[in-house]
């Protein structure tokens, strides 16, 4: 658990720096390479997440171990062969050829986590810095909600979600071959993200979200009332019926209310928001698909699988929340305490989730050489 709370006093301590400097641009510079203060943070940030990621234990995480297993054996499996691997072992193609070119590149024992964290977390923060309002503020989110202990246990998934974020960088642009390609990569190495296939209709529909939104949570919430067998039924006779009995956390009923909460105040400041993030709606959009699909969790335990890539957008959604509560006339003089509040609740969340749980059987937190 100590490694947790040392990540995340680290971000707390890092925001509460870069708002002390907030009126000066401090730049490093060394020849030609010139980089801010925050990004310098963000860098040491991404080395201490992937650090902690690559050196975990065996049972720092649920699929560690297994992980860990095949990926020795991928020493006896020539590059043109894993496809045969994948059908033992059960992990995607995608992520054997990154573990395999990670062991090659890094050398055999730590190579493959080597190469995996650095383009998960690299992707990730790449989307970060594109579209958060506040950076640090955003990976403070990906530590409280639990993503970064959830991306210690579903790797591969997570791997396939960094690069399904990158592929939103390329659709805001018009770059729908840049978009297709990543999202493409994307269901190579993990087939769940086929779900990023929605992005583009996420994006297009933007202007409309605030109706389309409301629809989808009530129609989901009606469907998970009364057709979830024949979901169930369906879903069966697909090649994704192995998740149909992911194990759920007991922890649902917190989730659902979060992510309620979240969705409903983007949606009462989207005004707001929209003033300062012209992505506001696609980002509702994605709030909603997250609270729909937490309706299905009690008897589809795969959903909690599809929630992960629209989760993520939590981690750009909130900072523009609370930029805007600063731009709201009525909330003016009390904006600043509700951020504190916000930021505050989530940090008790944390606590809680890694204190009263195993959180994704990450805690406790144990290095490889231990």
């Amino acid at each position: 658990m100590g490694i947790y709370l040392f990540l995340l006093m680290l971000l707390i301590g890092q925001s509460i720096l870069t708002f002390s400097l907030r009126r000066k641009r401090v730049v490093f510079k060394a020849g030609y390479i010139e980089i801010t203060f925050v990004e310098l943070l963000v860098t040491i940030d991404v080395i201490l997440l992937a650090f902690f990621f690559t050196f975990r234990g065996n049972m720092v995480g649920t699929d560690t171990k297994t992980y860990n297993y095949w990926f020795s054996k991928l020493n006896e499996v020539p590059l043109l062969k894993i496809i045969e691997w994948t059908k033992v072992s059960k992990i995607e193609v995608g992520c054997g050829i990154i573990a395999k070119i990670g062991k090659f590149i890094f050398g055999e024992k730590y190579g493959a986590w080597l190469l995996i964290s650095c383009v998960m977390f690299i992707t990730i923060a790449k989307f970060i810095t594109v579209f958060s309002k506040d950076v640090l503020l955003s990976l403070f989110l990906f530590i409280t909600f639990s993503m970064y202990n959830q991306s210690c246990n579903i790797s591969g998934q997570f791997l396939a979600a960094g690069i399904l974020l990158l592929s939103v960088t390329y659709l805001t642009k018009n770059n729908y071959r840049g978009y297709i390609i990543t999202l493409l990569i994307a269901i190579i190495v993990h087939r769940s993200a086929v779900i990023g296939v929605l992005f583009f209709f996420m994006y297009k529909m933007k202007k409309f979200s605030a109706k389309i939104s409301v629809g989808i949570v009530a129609i989901s919430f009606a469907l998970s009332l009364s057709a979830t067998s024949i979901i169930q039924y369906v879903v069966s006779k697909t090649i994704y019926s192995s998740y149909l009995y992911w194990e759920v956390s007991s922890e649902n009923g917190v989730s659902l209310i979060m992510n309620l909460l979240i969705f409903f105040c983007l949606l009462i400041f989207r005004k707001e928001i929209k003033l300062i993030d012209k992505y506001a709606d696609m980002w509702i959009l994605a709030a909603a698909i997250t609270v729909s699909l937490n309706f299905f969790i009690s008897s589809l335990g795969m959903i909690a699988r599809m929630m992960v890539y629209f989760k993520l957008f939590y981690i750009v959604s909130i900072p523009s929340l609370i930029n805007a509560l600063h731009i709201k006339k009525s909330l003016v003089r009390v904006s600043k305490f509700i951020s504190v509040g916000i930021i505050l609740l989530f940090t008790i969340y944390y606590y809680y989730s890694i204190t009263f749980s195993t959180c994704f059987d990450t805690v406790p937190y144990y290095f490889v050489w231990k």
